[in-house]
């Protein structure tokens, strides 16, 4: 079989990314973030805001989660992490994107996407399959989420 026609039926045996995976690139891949705002520390992690006097550090501690935070300015932080295994004797390499929002007072929520897929053959032939971007944007990263993994130029 050839290796475009193999990586698409091999493509569709492999399991979507479970609870486990996806919390996992969250926390080793995004950090914890706060905001500094009127005299109150908002932790961004759990959504627990407390009163602070002179504060004046880039990082500190939530008493609530007990999480590490660092400051920010920014409401959405995103990276990627990849998951590597072998099937019927290729190797495929699964990238993932995942994105944590943060909002004061709520707790953060994250998702991950799967954008591409790089089927590696014993040749060392590497065929891979991804997403759609949105190619016309001044940005990076803007995946069209709702797209099928393809193969692509």
């Amino acid at each position: 079989m050839k290796p475009r026609k193999q990586a698409t039926e091999l493509s569709k045996k492999l399991r979507p990314l479970t609870e486990k995976q996806k919390q996992w690139g969250v926390d080793n891949c995004l950090d914890s973030y706060f905001r500094y705002s009127r005299k109150t520390i908002f932790c961004l992690e759990c959504g627990h805001s407390w009163k602070e006097e002179n504060f004046d550090t880039e990082e500190c501690t939530c008493p609530e989660c007990g999480k590490k935070l660092k400051i920010t300015k920014n409401f959405k932080d995103s990276a990627y992490f990849a998951i590597i295994q072998a099937k019927d004797g290729v190797q495929i390499v699964r990238m993932f994107w995942v994105q944590k929002c943060f909002y004061k007072n709520t707790p953060a929520y994250s998702w991950a996407s799967e954008v591409m897929r790089h089927f590696i053959f014993k040749d060392g032939e590497v065929v891979t399959l991804s997403k759609q971007v949105n190619g016309m944007s001044q940005y990076f990263d803007v995946w069209i989420h709702q797209s099928e993994l393809k193969i692509r130029s």
